[in-house]
């Protein structure tokens, strides 16, 4: 007997055939119910228009990036530390060949700043995995000045 493909539809949990599933009318389809579906497109209309004007930085900017990707929460001009930092991407082997990178020091450093130093962690450790930006996370403070890990994401 030929082992045959199945599916279960994440909202109804109904089993069907994977050629079915394009074809399945889910009665618990969430963008049935209008509030949802506005809200779906609500997101989706600001995902696109902070893409573009991320893109837009990034061609002006720092045309050199390649790799590096940017929260969709965050402005380019807009500052991500208040305060004297380093940005840190410590190295697992795990996920590339390289080693650990520490910026240079920076006062009040933007997001868009913050993007640059995290293209040039991605080169240096090797990880080429975890391209996403989602922020930065308090790592320790020596004397004033405080060391923020970069928080990424696949």
């Amino acid at each position: 007997m030929p082992f045959e493909s199945l599916a279960r539809c994440t909202d109804c949990h109904t089993i069907m055939h994977h050629h079915e599933t394009s074809d399945h009318d889910c009665p618990n389809d969430p963008m049935k119910d209008p509030v949802k579906r506005a809200e779906a497109e609500e997101w989706e209309a600001r995902f696109e228009a902070t893409t573009k004007m991320w893109e837009d930085w990034v061609e002006e900017n720092a045309p050199h990036i390649k790799t590096a990707y940017p929260s969709i929460d965050n402005h380019p001009d807009e500052i991500a530390f208040h305060g004297q930092c380093f940005l840190h991407l410590p190295h697992d082997g795990f996920w590339g060949e390289g080693e650990a990178y520490t910026s240079r020091n920076y006062t009040n450093p933007t997001w868009g700043e913050v993007l640059i130093e995290f293209e040039k962690a991605i080169i240096q450790t090797g990880d080429y995995h975890h391209s996403f930006l989602e922020g930065l996370n308090l790592s320790k403070k020596v004397c004033s000045v405080q060391i923020l890990e970069f928080s990424t994401g696949s």
